[in-house]
């Protein structure tokens, strides 16, 4: 009998959740979260919300499982496991509604038409629209703060981008904006002390570092917004001279190898420079306000 008591105490204890499984692996290396967050090149913030089962936090459930399998791939644990876990807690989190209450029949009304039914279909039809109207007349938004751009692509970016050859711009000293009076000509750095943009400060990159440049080697690019625009600048050499969500009035400042590639989440928001003379951006190399860039001027 008291075998049997045991065994039922033990089957009785609640299963570790994923994120005390995150942290005592997280333990175990000996991370913190602010190293493990900058291994990720993730907010501290994200990690914190995982490891305390926030998985509301995080936004949409394509967003949570791609923090959960990087974030398990740091730590060495079975990635597929916690987003079996993970989707057993999201079913169990969104119960099925419970059936309407029938009716008394002394106010039912017999007209031939199933009115839930045909209410059903006029909110999805309803939603539908405003979809396809935000889709077509709004332009894009940009990434949200906390999630990495390549989350953003298995959302839907991705097929978009793959429409975009990254070819050489043929040539960068014709690069007058198409509205002189709209741009203002001379570049952001010569801007007084306390300018309402300020210097952004860029994320390391995880290769290995390239041989520093001569002043005034490689090409300089200055880039302004005007709204929030995902980032994404490398040169030649592999540095990663920028990566994140710039802000509005922000200026991003760097000088790199060319050819320099650079990638806007939110392209109507950005202003180029390119060697301290104004650029527009091709309207061919733009797709849903997203623009892929390759910047080779010649010498």
């Amino acid at each position: 009998m008291s075998d049997d008591t045991e065994t039922q105490e033990v089957a009785a204890e609640p299963e570790v959740s994923i994120g005390a499984v995150l942290r005592e692996a997280r333990e175990a290396r000996e991370l913190t979260e602010e190293a493990a967050a900058s291994s990720l090149h993730l907010d501290p913030a994200i990690l914190r919300a995982l490891e305390r089962d926030d998985f509301a936090r995080l936004g949409a459930p394509v967003f949570v499982r791609g923090h959960l399998r990087k974030y398990a791939g740091l730590l060495g644990l079975d990635g597929d496991a916690l987003l079996t876990r993970y989707q057993a807690v999201e079913s169990a989190s969104d119960p099925l509604p419970s059936p309407p209450t029938k009716r008394p029949d002394r106010f039912a009304v017999d007209d031939g038409l199933n009115w839930p039914v045909v209410l059903a279909v006029l909110v999805v039809l309803l939603i539908a629209a405003v979809a396809v109207w935000r889709l077509w007349a709004q332009p894009a938004e940009p990434v949200p703060v906390e999630t990495d751009l390549s989350l953003a692509l298995e959302a839907g970016v991705q097929p978009l981008l793959s429409e975009i050859e990254p070819t050489l711009l043929p040539t960068l000293r014709s690069r007058a904006p198409a509205d002189p009076a709209a741009t203002d000509p001379s570049p952001p750095d010569s801007s007084p002390p306390g300018a309402s943009m300020p210097a952004a400060e860029t994320t390391p990159s995880p290769a290995p570092a390239a041989a520093e440049l001569a002043p005034g080697e490689g090409l300089h690019l200055v880039i302004g917004f005007t709204g929030e625009c995902w980032t994404e600048i490398s040169d030649a050499d592999g540095r990663r001279l920028f990566f994140g969500l710039a802000a509005a009035d922000q200026r991003v400042d760097v000088r790199g190898r060319p050819p320099v590639s650079v990638l806007l989440g939110n392209a109507a928001a950005a202003t180029l420079w390119i060697d301290g003379e104004p650029w527009r951006v091709p309207p061919d190399q733009v797709v849903n306000n997203v623009a892929r860039l390759r910047l080779d001027p010649p010498r």
